[in-house]
């Protein structure tokens, strides 16, 4: 009965030691987990860091590419601005200069009746 006793024993202590060292595999292996989720986790915060900066870069390069098509639009407003002043300026020119050449062919037409002699009248030949 004896030797029952300490073969169960015996066998009590085998599969204690058995299950000691699963405890020691599965301890080890939490802890490479942990340590492999510990990196996981470092790597996401690096990804939304840089997610962060990528995003902030784009809204700056956005922002200078509007400030800078706001900037040609002024550029081009004001130039368009200006050509329609110089047009307008030249219309009133021309009609400055189209008033003064009437003016003038009146005065030259009245200057030639009263140097002209009078027209007389010929009298109407019928051709039957």
């Amino acid at each position: 009965m004896l030797d029952i006793i300490n073969g169960a024993r015996a066998q009590s202590e085998v599969q204690k030691e058995l299950l000691r060292a699963q405890a020691e595999q599965l301890q080890e292996t939490i802890q490479e987990l942990s340590e492999e989720a510990e990196a996981i986790r470092q790597q996401v915060r690096v990804s939304e860091a840089q997610a962060r900066g990528a995003k902030a870069e784009a809204e700056r390069q956005v922002a200078e590419v509007m400030a800078q098509a706001e900037a040609r639009m002024r550029e081009i407003q004001a130039r368009a601005d200006a050509q329609v002043a110089q047009a307008r300026s030249e219309t009133r020119q021309a009609e400055e200069r189209a008033a003064a050449a009437e003016s003038w062919l009146v005065r030259i037409e009245a200057a030639a009746k009263t140097l002209a002699p009078p027209i007389v009248a010929l009298p109407v030949r019928h051709v039957a």
